[in-house]
């Protein structure tokens, strides 16, 4: 009889894993312990079937691979962007983020006057954005805040009177 393995067979102390919250939200956890049967996990107090990696209260784990971190970086890139305050950001970011919007092929990056661009900015669904046109715009914030503390370090450098 041969053995099937799901990928919680290899579980141990200490590994960590991924689980599925409410939302279909990503969360980053550490195995805590571990039965022949059963696997528990920091952050919640009911076990995880190891069979089927559920617990009763409908959590699911997923295995710590590349695919579910790639997911869980870009959940995490928008979140950020979802609860960046745009009223903060300078006008030269708002460009930049709407132009890193455009590069990445998004609808919503078409430039108009240098006023509306805000509004444009704060109407943008987040939600509805692909992973990569949030990580474009976050590049061109990124880009943004690069290109005005060079601004800024070039405006404090003098050249010296020559006497």
């Amino acid at each position: 009889m041969s053995e099937l393995k799901y990928w919680t067979g290899n579980l141990v102390t200490g590994d960590d894993i991924f689980y599925v919250r409410d939302g279909g939200v990503l969360s980053q956890a550490i195995v805590t312990g571990v039965t022949d049967t059963t696997f528990f996990i920091s952050g919640t107090d009911t076990p995880f079937d190891k069979l089927t990696a559920r617990n009763p209260e409908g959590l699911s784990a997923l295995p710590y691979d590349a695919e579910h971190r790639d997911d869980y970086f870009c959940q995490l890139q928008r979140m950020r962007l979802a609860a960046m305050n745009m009223e903060a950001l300078s006008d030269n970011q708002v460009a930049y983020m709407l132009g890193g919007l455009n590069v990445a092929g998004g609808a919503h990056a078409q430039f108009g006057l240098k006023h509306k661009r805000r509004e444009k900015l704060k109407a943008i669904d987040i939600q509805a954005l692909s992973d990569t046109e949030v990580a474009y715009m976050l590049a061109g914030l990124k880009l943004a805040e690069k290109s005005e503390r060079v601004n800024r370090n070039e405006n404090h450098h003098s050249i010296c009177d020559a006497k």
